[in-house]
């Protein structure tokens, strides 16, 4: 993804103004949580069968979901224009949670079913490629991700969001700019074409066809007017919500880059669910777990921090969150007058 350099200014600006002042984590509260961690992945390496278990009940789940919602549904109910808004908004969640579960947990971090055998290939080669229902491209993702945590906010990060500026992500959010070229805030596909990308293109396309296929035999062209128009926005509408509010204004020393809102009303919904990334800064202290123990590790991170680092890295209260939306805004004003 692209670094504008206003960007990287105001990031520098922001760390200088308000880096030192910054309730960091002391070093006791890293080796306390990295201790900790280690023993949960311990814990993982002993259970391979719970972590193939909890992998194919996530699957299921998704998938399950994208096909009551984008099929069965329409198919049984008569839906009027506000309940196939509703409808859509549903999938495009649905459709969300699944490809961050595939694209960053699966692809991005290797947590797909363990073993060997014929069974565990042909497991894996259908949950990696589950990212594809929206546009993602995991074998451009995976050449991505990986310095977003090894070089976290630096200018080398391919995923820089600790400081981006108010008209891309007002531009990403505006319906269909996903697909213009004037839409560069975004990680999970690249601008230049590849098997890959025109793999998932292909996957995505066939499958909202079918679903506005199915809308119309049993509900009509305005329904399926809407679905297309909702749907997809919603999606990638929630994706950069989560994108701009984990990073944005958070310092760049390691282990204090994040914000966690857990499992909360917008941790649910704007991590793409438990399997997602609700729990941010305890992913990015111990990237090689898997979510459900990011779970646990998120709880020793609540009982570990004091009240004020609480104010600044647990921001998943209903209202704080919109809280910390309106910070980010006075933030870009102050930081970027300044690039």
């Amino acid at each position: 993804m692209k670094l504008y350099d206003e960007e990287w200014k105001a990031f520098q600006a922001y760390q200088e103004a308000e880096g030192s002042e910054f309730p960091t984590l002391t070093q006791k509260q890293k080796d306390d949580l990295l201790a900790y961690s280690r023993e949960l992945k311990d814990w993982q390496r002993e259970n391979p069968t719970v972590h193939n278990l909890l992998t194919l009940a996530v699957v299921l789940v998704n998938v399950s979901l994208i096909a009551v919602l984008g099929f069965v549904v329409p198919a049984a109910v008569d839906l009027g224009p506000l309940a196939q808004v509703f409808l859509s908004v549903a999938y495009g969640l649905a459709a969300y949670g699944l490809t961050v579960y595939s694209l960053h947990e699966l692809n991005g971090h290797n947590q797909g079913f363990r073993g060997r055998g014929a069974l565990v290939r042909a497991g894996n080669f259908v949950a990696l490629n589950l990212c594809r229902i929206f546009h993602a491209d995991p074998e451009f993702y995976k050449t991505q991700h990986y310095s977003h945590h090894s070089l976290v906010a630096t200018r080398e990060d391919r995923a820089f969001t600790n400081a981006i500026s108010l008209r891309r992500f007002l531009v990403s959010i505006i319906p269909f700019s996903v697909a213009t070229p004037f839409c560069d805030y975004k990680i999970h596909t690249s601008d230049e074409w590849s098997r890959s990308k025109a793999a998932s293109e292909l996957v995505s396309l066939g499958l909202l066809l079918s679903i506005c296929a199915n809308l119309y035999v049993h509900q009509g062209p305005a329904n399926v007017l809407i679905f297309a128009a909702v749907a997809p926005w919603a999606s990638f509408f929630f994706d950069r919500l989560r994108e701009t509010s984990e990073h944005n204004f958070m310092p760049g020393q390691r282990g204090n880059e994040a914000r966690s809102f857990g499992l909360t009303f917008w941790g649910l919904v704007v991590g793409g669910g438990p399997w997602g990334q609700c729990c941010h800064l305890a992913h990015h202290l111990a990237p090689s777990l898997p979510w459900y123990l990011q779970l646990r590790l998120q709880r020793r991170l609540e009982r570990t921090l004091d009240e004020r680092q609480k104010k600044v890295f647990l921001r998943g209260g209903f209202v704080d969150y919109l809280v910390l939306w309106k910070e980010i805004f006075s933030k870009q004003k102050i930081y970027f007058s300044q690039s």
